[in-house]
């Protein structure tokens, strides 16, 4: 198949149906996703979650999350035999379209660099970036930091509200829906802090090859450590071998040095990018590590 050829094809709804073929997917990029991941980015995304079929086979995908007047765009993937021929184009096209009848006023988003000029293109601009950063539990060994004051306790369904109120503090917009259903999937995976009220928390899941941690948001460095020794104690139960990822933005540079320092390198950059008035205005230095690149 060349270049040249033109291509019949059709963009549509994804459906939980199309799993087994995204994984097939994002699995040749070595991505960290899980049908668990899938399962929830199409609740997540509702009505804005696309796929582009080829001869019946799943040839590419693209998601939105919606939060209030933000989109972000997410797990635009295309098939390698597919790529540059329009179907990236196609897919943004779709998905700004759809931005435009809902009345959204800013689109963001983590890209890589293969999908860096698309986006450009379309009229994103550069915001940051955000840092992979990855380690194993077997090279670890440290104490857990003495954090006065401070009180850790297992995530519980109860401190959602807690949770949320801190995450909005920390990111700008509302992201309850994704904790609610992190912690519906993930029960008791993670851990609140605070002494009257809940002013950190971190939660972490099983990822494709390795564990992800994130959210991590706290209110200072050393909370913050306390909380990520404690997840990575409770990973170590369950698995005294296993390799962690996290993401986290580079702009603060705290959060990048929290993770160097135990021995988790950067290993791949991300370009935080978006389009429209960037309106979202959090508290960047409480926000430490992401849920992941797919949802911010």
């Amino acid at each position: 198949m060349t270049a040249n050829e033109m291509l019949n094809y059709q963009i549509l709804p994804f459906t939980e149906n199309d799993i087994s073929e995204a994984m097939d997917l994002k699995n040749a990029l070595g991505w960290n996703q899980t049908v668990a991941d899938w399962k929830r980015f199409i609740y997540l995304a509702e009505e804005s979650c696309f796929k582009v079929v080829i001869d019946r086979h799943l040839a590419a995908t693209c998601f939105l999350f919606i939060r209030d007047y933000i989109a972000w765009l997410a797990m635009l993937i295309v098939k390698e035999e597919y790529k540059r021929r329009g179907i990236g184009r196609a897919l943004m096209e779709k998905s700004l379209e759809y931005c435009k009848d809902r009345g959204i006023r800013l689109i963001k988003l983590d890209g890589t660099q293969e999908g860096y000029s698309l986006y450009r293109g379309f009229g994103f601009l550069d915001e940051g970036e955000v840092g992979m950063f990855k380690g194993r539990i077997g090279k670890l060994n440290y104490a857990r930091p003495h954090a006065p004051g401070l009180k850790l306790k297992q995530v519980d369904v109860k401190d959602l509200d807690g949770i949320i109120s801190i995450d909005t503090e920390a990111f700008g917009v509302s992201r309850a829906a994704m904790i609610d259903r992190l912690l519906l999937d993930y029960p008791g995976s993670g851990f609140v802090s605070g002494e009257k009220e809940i002013s950190g928390y971190i939660l972490f899941r099983p990822g494709h090859q390795s564990y992800q941690i994130g959210p991590l948001v706290a209110s200072s460095r050393k909370e913050a450590e306390f909380l990520l020794e404690a997840v990575i104690e409770r990973i170590g139960l369950e698995n005294r071998k296993a390799d962690i990822c996290i993401f986290s933005p580079l702009n603060y540079p705290a959060a990048a040095q929290l993770f160097e320092i135990i021995g988790f390198p950067c290993v791949r950059r991300l370009i935080r990018m978006y389009k429209g008035k960037n309106m979202l205005r959090g508290r960047d230095k409480m926000l430490y590590a992401l849920s992941g690149p797919e949802k911010g």
